[in-house]
């Protein structure tokens, strides 16, 4: 997943980063270290919280959930399309 030109990144149920590709290391909020930390730990306040109600979601479920989260970065804000899906089943 290093050579995806977008963003791909692994979590645990708890919410916690295993993994996150080249293209997600490359945004300042990871720089400092992600592994094992949740999306409340590298995106404080709203964007963390809409992040995890979406791994929620796909985890109660197990259906993919396709979404655009948001978040803002050095202070601009930016939009990405996400797919998440659970590989625990």
């Amino acid at each position: 997943m290093d050579n995806l030109p977008g963003y791909a990144w692994m979590k645990d149920r708890a919410g916690r980063y295993l993994y996150v590709n080249q293209s997600v290391k490359s945004l300042t909020p990871y720089r400092d270290g992600w592994l094992g930390k949740t999306d409340a730990e590298i995106w404080p306040g709203e964007g963390g919280a809409d992040f995890r109600k979406n791994d929620l979601q796909v985890i109660a479920t197990s259906e993919k959930v396709e979404t655009v989260e948001s978040f803002i970065l050095n202070g601009e804000q930016r939009y990405v399309l996400v797919t998440k899906v659970s590989y625990l089943r």
